[in-house]
């Protein structure tokens, strides 16, 4: 059986989890089998235990991005494949991953034809960050790290733009417009994975289009790497054996206080 793959990815904050969950709910209530394929640099993921809860079929490459480790990526698609008997998977590349056109997408359509079908590969766009970016500046970000969030734009077949129940109307048409320039052979999406405005429309779409992995871009790994780098986060496992509310601070910080 052919199954649909459809990589969906963007910089960190995104909201490709939330994207990923509501997609998945779309097909399984379509009636179609689907599996999910989440990605990050450490093991035990979160969106992996968050979206197993939910009953879909999970798989995860930890420890590497997709970009770096085509054969764990494809060992993974195959088991979540056999698992779940899948008819459509949902990859989920980490947030600080690009060049995904090339290492991901080319090889699929290439070498792996005659198992999977790759739908055009996405790309989400946080509004704010994105207007910033596309007049020039590092959106808050290490000049690295938003090089790779430019890199992910360049590379997208699609590029979404999320969380537009944020905007008003006005806003939203101008975005699109500056990304249309900027970006002129990608088609562009208005997207809100909270009140599902234009997931549908998406989905349509990547469901029956082929046209995947034209963007192919030249990445200096070098700048991608220190990109990497200063993204670095803690990994740890903690056990909370009292909660208190916080207040006047985020959890992170919290975290780091204690």
């Amino acid at each position: 059986m052919n199954t649909r793959i459809i990589l969906t990815g963007g910089f960190l904050g995104a909201g490709k989890t939330t994207l990923l969950w509501k997609t998945a709910q779309h097909f399984m209530n379509d009636g179609k089998r689907i599996g999910l394929l989440t990605n990050d640099q450490a093991p035990e993921l979160v969106d992996t235990a968050l979206l197993s809860k939910n009953d879909f079929k999970v798989a995860e490459v930890s420890g590497s991005c997709f970009c770096c480790n085509f054969n764990g990526f494809l060992s993974s698609l195959r088991q979540v494949k056999a698992e779940s008997q899948a008819e459509v998977i949902l990859a989920e590349p980490v947030g600080s991953c690009t060049d995904l056109s090339a290492t991901i997408v080319q090889p699929l359509k290439e070498l792996m034809h005659s198992e999977f079908t790759v739908s055009p590969f996405s790309v989400l766009a946080d509004p704010k960050m994105l207007r910033d970016i596309l007049k020039g500046g590092n959106a808050g970000l290490h000049p690295s790290s938003a090089y790779i969030y430019r890199k992910q734009l360049e590379e997208a077949d699609i590029i979404l733009i999320t969380k537009t129940d944020l905007l008003d109307t006005t806003e939203v048409e101008q975005l699109k417009k500056d990304v249309n320039i900027v970006f002129s052979d990608s088609e562009v999406f208005l997207i809100s994975s909270k009140t599902g405005s234009g997931v549908e429309e998406w989905i349509e779409y990547v469901l029956n289009n082929d046209k995947a992995g034209r963007r192919i871009v030249d990445v200096n790994y070098d700048t991608y790497a220190e990109g990497e780098a200063v993204l670095g986060c803690l990994t740890a496992k903690l056990h909370l054996k009292e909660c208190k509310p916080l207040t006047g601070m985020c959890l992170c910080k919290a975290l780091w206080n204690y």
